[in-house]
Order: structure tokens, then sequence, then C-alpha cells
């Protein structure tokens, strides 16, 4: 009969304790919301250079190579993933609705469009300009399609010069990544 007690006092102490570490999991007062304020929120501490040495780090582990090997290849691997950024940026704004929020408040300092990025922004541009022609349309949708073209071209070539100096698991791994086909 004295275990019946002792089963309801650990039952007890054991709901309190689960509602302690709640409370303490929760977020302090005047730490709530502030990704509002400002819109800094959690990425005020963003550090670029830590999380490209992360990602240096998670692919040398990943495709077994020492800090030389991934040296040899970062030239390789950097030309990859930028026209790969490039591409898939266009995209990303264009399934975003537009500009990505190019020139609303606040934009006025941000870095001028470059490449495929400025030709996408002349396109849009122009659908959102009800006097334009079908012509003008139809010439910087060319435009657009032929820089799209002329980035997948570099891209194969930069793809294939990197695939040529991994070993066959290695390649794997990157077109696993997405970063090979």
């Amino acid at each position: 009969m004295q275990k019946k007690p002792l089963i309801c006092g650990l039952i007890v102490l054991l709901v309190v304790l689960m509602a302690s570490g709640m409370a303490f999991a929760q977020p302090a007062q005047g730490q709530r919301g502030q990704r509002g304020q400002g819109g800094q929120g959690m990425r005020g501490n963003f550090d670029p250079a830590a999380m490209q040495q992360r990602m240096q780090e998670r692919m040398m582990e990943q495709l077994g190579m020492d800090a030389d090997e991934i040296k040899a290849i970062q030239p390789l691997l950097t030309k990859v993933q930028e026209i790969n950024r490039e591409l898939q940026g266009g995209r990303m704004r264009g399934m975003m609705g537009g500009r990505g929020g190019r020139g609303g408040a606040g934009q006025q300092d941000a870095a001028p469009l470059t490449g495929l990025a400025k030709t996408q922004n002349d396109l849009e541009t122009l659908l959102d300009n009800p006097s334009a022609t079908t012509a003008q349309i139809k010439g910087k949708l060319t435009e657009y399609r032929k820089g799209v073209e002329k980035l997948q071209q570099e891209l194969t070539a930069a793809q294939t010069k990197l695939a040529a100096v991994l070993t066959v698991k290695q390649e794997a791994r990157l077109v696993l990544m997405g970063m090979l086909k």
C-alpha cells in the first residue's frame, strides 16, 4: 500500500519538472518579436565567413578530402556555385513574384543588377508597363532566354572541369548535393 503514495509523488515530481523545463525553454518576454524590430531578429549575428567555413568543413567531410585537397579544387567548386547561384537567383525572383523586393523602401543602396538578373529585371519592368509592345516584350524575352542558355553552357563546362579532378565517389557525392549533373 505504501507504493501508491510513492508512485503518485514521483508522477507529481515528474510533472513539475517537465513544466519548469518548458517554462525555461520559452524566450524571455523582452525577446519576443525581435524579428519585427528593425528586421534583424536572429540574422543580426549572421557571419558569412563562418557559414562558408562550416560549408567547406561539411564538404571536406562528405568528399573525404583534407584541407589541402579542398583548396586545390576550391576555384572549380566556387565557379560552379556562382553560376548555379546566378541561374537559381533568377528563377527564385520569378517564383517569388518579381524583383524580390528590389526598388522598395530601403533598397536604394542595393548593389546594381548585372548579367541575367538585369535582363530579368528589365523584362519584369516591361511586363509591368501597360504600354509595352509585344515586340518589346518578345525582344527582351529572347535576350533573357539567350542569357539563361549562355549560363547553362558555362555551368556545364565548369561542372565538366570539376568532375575531371574528382574520384567517382566524390563526383557521386556532388551529384547528390546538386552541384554536378
